[in-house]
């Protein structure tokens, strides 16, 4: 499998809706975005407006679907990159949303291409 600078696991295009709360300062506010590539440890997300409360290494709560699979998980924002968009890493991800998420991913690797950051190019 491919894999590239500090990333655990290819991550591969994928189309889907999401909302991000913030922990623990605002548990009932959640804010829309859309998800737009995963991989088995993490994926990046694009905002539909800045968070102003979310920083690097936070812990939230993403809800996503990608071909009408819900996921809820924990995860950590690693990376601010422009126009809003945000990678976030997963975070205590059960045996069970494991298995739900690789299922995911095996589709995803099927139907598409793998992202390559370090070559510039899709494959």
């Amino acid at each position: 499998m491919p894999m590239n600078g500090r990333r655990k696991s290819p991550r591969y295009h994928c189309r889907g809706t999401a909302s991000i709360q913030v922990l623990p300062e605002n548990p009932e506010n959640r804010f829309p975005a859309r998800i737009l590539s995963l991989s088995q440890s993490g994926c990046l997300m694009v905002l539909r407006q800045p968070i102003p409360e979310l920083s690097l290494d936070q812990v939230i709560e993403l809800l996503f679907e990608v071909k009408g699979l819900p996921f809820r998980l924990r995860a950590r924002a690693k990376s601010f990159c422009p126009h809003h968009t945000v990678g976030f890493e997963f975070l205590d991800v059960s045996a069970r949303k494991r298995g739900q998420l690789e299922d995911l991913i095996e589709e995803l690797a099927r139907e598409s291409s793998y992202i390559d950051r370090r070559a510039g190019e899709r494959h």
